[in-house]
């Protein structure tokens, strides 16, 4: 489903194993619809599954983001927090972080424009100019729902996105119901009782989002896969393809 093309709010919220986009009228917050994900497939070469979804918006021109370094876990060094993220969005840009062959080349562009202390405020449909990217108690946010680990807010008119902030849950533990932790190691070593939950892998796949895409139902290589998996860091054929039908 595409996004109005007029203006709209774009919340895009992701649990362990699916994901919800959700369209929200502009004017009162209202949800107007809502597209859930659910992960299925198995198998399948990152390198050679091709699928790819857009949401109907993309940036032009590119916005500089901003991480609130504060806001990390105190379980956490901050300061490779801020790498992994950067790392995150760095992945979308040309050359892509990818093992696979390029497809061609983007003109997507991650601008990083330091840290903050500004909270996200399109967490509560709040425009402030800013692109935040924060660790807050999503309960208390649009992105509010059982079991959702991370969610971007973004907002568009006539299809061109004009501002974002991309929210991750703080206590993975309480909103997951299992011993479950955030870790800036590389790996993602988690199953239906706890485990690492890698920040890289998570922060790639809201990144994904954050430039225009949706999720892919029945391609567990792809990092837009609606379930959260060790190597989502890592760019398939799908992704990047995706990315290019926006960012050329």
């Amino acid at each position: 489903m595409a996004a109005p093309s007029d203006a709209t709010f774009v919340v895009y919220k992701d649990l362990r194993t699916s994901g919800v986009v959700e369209y929200r009228d502009a004017a009162t917050g209202s949800v107007v619809s809502r597209v859930t994900a659910q992960a299925g497939g198995s198998g399948g070469s990152a390198c050679l599954d091709t699928h790819h979804k857009l949401v109907g918006a993309s940036w032009r021109p590119f916005e500089a983001y901003l991480v609130n370094k504060g806001s990390v876990p105190g379980s956490l060094s901050a300061r490779a927090a801020l790498a992994n993220l950067q790392a995150a969005h760095t992945a979308w840009t040309d050359p892509f972080t990818t093992d696979c062959p390029s497809p061609g080349s983007s003109s997507y562009r991650a601008i990083y424009g330091g840290t903050t202390t500004a909270p996200p405020s399109l967490a509560t449909l709040e425009f402030d100019g800013l692109n935040t990217v924060a660790f807050a108690d999503l309960d208390e946010t649009v992105c509010a729902g059982a079991g959702v680990v991370a969610c971007v807010v973004a907002y568009s008119e006539r299809a061109r996105f004009v501002e974002a902030d991309l929210i991750l849950e703080r206590d993975l533990a309480s909103q997951l119901g299992g011993d479950y932790s955030w870790t800036t190691a590389e790996t993602t070593d988690a199953d239906a009782d706890g485990g690492e939950i890698a920040l890289v892998d998570v922060a790639t796949h809201e990144f994904g989002h954050w430039a225009g895409l949706d999720h892919v139902e029945k391609s567990p290589a792809l990092t837009m896969y609606p379930s959260i998996h060790d190597g989502m860091q890592t760019l398939g054929l799908g992704d990047m393809k995706g990315l290019l039908a926006l960012y050329r």
